[in-house]
């Protein structure tokens, strides 16, 4: 009997892979962010440039228009948005700094003290959103092999020196589905063509019936592709809310599933996440 107990789609997400052409290396492509943005640029669609990716503090040297972050910490601990010598934004105290000195002193802090656990960090191309110094919105979209089931909405709301996210999900043809707190004032992009069309050529160049793309959105409105996900980032409580969204896209993935199924009994090839690493390497 299968397990339920946390969804139907998120049980399916992690158990119900029934196209067997989802095989390890194809993982690469999702998981490893280097490789995945170097997939996705090859498409002709903007990515965050990565600098550094798990090396030592040690080893970085911070620099001017850069995010210094974890290589394997959630929720943005341990996030630094460097925009110049003495203007730092961190995440996890909620201040500005004012020196890089601090950065490095304030970064082995929350090792020591294990908010970060892991000395590995990225180093990448910083995205300047709409409100400085603080990051860009996000927009998440939940993907089923060329189709969007939702839309997951991050804007940022200024609260004086600091910053909050405000939270939205909706349909692609814009009904909301919740709302985090209607008085941060969030105002909802709707699903542009420019996007759908970027996240269906994403996602039909994968074997996988689903796939969660996200985007940061720059001051200019444009979206710059930032990672691939698995999961659904959300918990279907019972009763709540996201037990419905849960339902809803547990259908999207069915579909998608069988329309994969299709497309790969028909002869549809798909380049494998090695593949396209050799590819990478040998240009």
């Amino acid at each position: 009997m299968a397990d339920l107990s946390k969804g139907i789609f998120s049980y399916l997400c992690r158990n119900a892979f029934s196209v067997n052409f989802f095989v390890e290396n194809q993982l690469n492509l999702v998981n490893n962010k280097a490789i995945a943005k170097k997939f996705v640029n090859s498409l002709g669609i903007r990515v965050v440039r990565q600098l550094k990716l798990f090396s030592k503090l040690e080893n970085i040297k911070l620099l001017p228009g850069t995010v210094l972050k974890p290589s394997v910490e959630t929720f943005s601990k341990g996030v630094f948005l460097v925009h110049t010598e003495n203007l730092i934004l961190d995440f996890t105290s909620k201040k500005l700094l004012h020196s890089l000195e601090e950065v490095y002193t304030n970064a082995k802090s929350y090792l020591e003290k294990q908010i970060v656990h892991i000395d590995l960090w990225n180093q990448e191309e910083m995205v300047l959103g709409r409100l400085f110094p603080f990051p860009p919105d996000e927009i998440k979209l939940y993907c089923f092999y060329g189709k969007i089931g939702m839309i997951f909405e991050k804007q940022v709301i200024s609260k004086g020196a600091y910053f909050e996210y405000a939270y939205i999900y909706y349909t692609v043809s814009g009904d909301e589905i919740y709302l985090d707190d209607p008085l941060k004032g969030i105002v909802k992009r709707n699903l542009t063509v420019e996007l759908e069309d970027l996240a269906k050529k994403i996602s039909l160049q994968l074997p996988l019936a689903f796939i969660r793309i996200d985007f940061l959105i720059n001051k200019e409105s444009e979206f710059v592709f930032s990672e691939f996900e698995l999961n659904s980032a959300f918990t279907p409580i019972p009763g709540s809310v996201f037990q419905k969204m849960d339902a809803h896209l547990a259908n999207f993935y069915k579909e998608a599933e069988n329309r994969l199924a299709e497309d790969i009994n028909c002869g549809k090839k798909f380049i494998e996440g090695n593949e396209i690493l050799m590819n990478l390497i040998r240009k």
